[in-house]
């Protein structure tokens, strides 16, 4: 058979429309936060600048891209530049199993994440799911044990890494229920969620079992977004 990713599985209609409506929500709340940001940035004096635009690209992609103000800094630098890797690619493996299920299976009747460049698309994402979670535990060493002084200590910022975390931990354990219940032959390629799903699979749940726990994983992990957010 070959390799598919078979996007809603075990996901009932109800719970596939209560995504849609909690990131709806989601989204618009971050649009008005947005905007009412936005106002505020306008109220300053000097206006909005628009001369230097080549200069003023050119470093956004040198500090906020490259980030190479922070790269000289050898543990935090690997650390943060780490981080951001693994959430840039995890957002584009969602933008492509997106555009696999709305674009490619519903409209053009194709699947565009299939065979081996599926293998090599779980592969990727597995690998980018476990440096993002490394990458915030030893975020969260530093800031526990070197207790840098210019870092933000308040408890909205500590959390957030906390969510970070579990939305990561959630989803390589969404994926092991998965590989746990089906069982595909391709699933060492999913290496993380396959080393999870052996422990899993040790624990002897039933088939019934497997089906609910991986309900319940799967809107927790999608209900972090909102927090996200």
């Amino acid at each position: 058979m070959t390799p598919f990713r078979d996007t809603f599985w075990n996901v009932p209609r109800w719970a596939e429309l209560l995504l849609y409506l909690t990131q709806g929500v989601g989204i618009a709340i971050l649009a008005a936060r947005l905007y009412l940001r936005t106002r505020l940035w306008l109220k300053g004096q000097g206006g909005l600048p628009t001369d230097r635009v080549g200069r003023r690209l050119g470093r956004v992609l040198k500090y906020a891209v490259a980030q190479v103000r922070i790269a000289r800094e050898r543990y935090s630098g690997i650390v943060h530049i780490a981080l951001t890797a693994a959430f840039v690619a995890l957002f584009l493996g969602t933008v492509l199993a997106t555009l696999d299920y709305y674009l490619g299976d519903l409209i053009l009747n194709v699947r565009l994440l299939q065979g081996g460049f599926y293998l090599v698309y779980e592969l990727a994402l597995d690998f980018f799911a476990v440096v993002g979670v490394a990458a915030l535990i030893l975020a969260m060493l530093r800031r526990a044990i070197a207790h840098p002084a210019r870092l933000t200590y308040n408890a909205a910022f500590s959390a957030m890494l906390w969510i970070l975390l579990a939305d990561l931990l959630s989803g390589l354990l969404l994926e092991s229920l998965r590989l746990a219940a089906v069982q595909p032959s391709w699933g060492p390629w999913s290496f993380a969620g396959y080393v999870l799903s052996r422990g899993v699979l040790a624990l002897g749940l039933s088939a019934a079992a497997l089906s609910t726990l991986h309900l319940v994983t799967w809107v927790f992990h999608f209900s972090l977004t909102g927090l996200i957010y």
